[in-house]
């Protein structure tokens, strides 16, 4: 799971978050330097004490989270591993 802010200086990597659709490609380097590829499955607006967004499969995927309706909602945004 990867958090990040989307409003307010510190908001520039999840700002444009909620512009993803089914479908887009999201690519994560690791400290090595390997690129990693996700596919944007579903995305969802949940209650911001909504802890089921924490349950992982047995599936490599990622699970992208930020802010909605002004802090008072979470976006979530489910992603699996696309092979090379």
């Amino acid at each position: 799971m990867l958090a990040g802010h989307r409003g307010s200086r510190y908001g520039a990597y999840f700002k444009y978050l909620n512009r993803l659709s089914k479908g887009d490609v999201v690519k994560l380097t690791d400290k090595e330097g390997h690129v990693h590829h996700y596919e944007v499955d579903s995305w969802e607006v949940v209650g911001p004490y909504d802890n089921s967004i924490k349950a992982q499969g047995e599936e490599r995927e990622l699970t992208l989270l930020t802010c909605e309706d002004k802090g008072t909602r979470r976006l979530i945004y489910h992603c699996s591993y696309k092979e090379e």
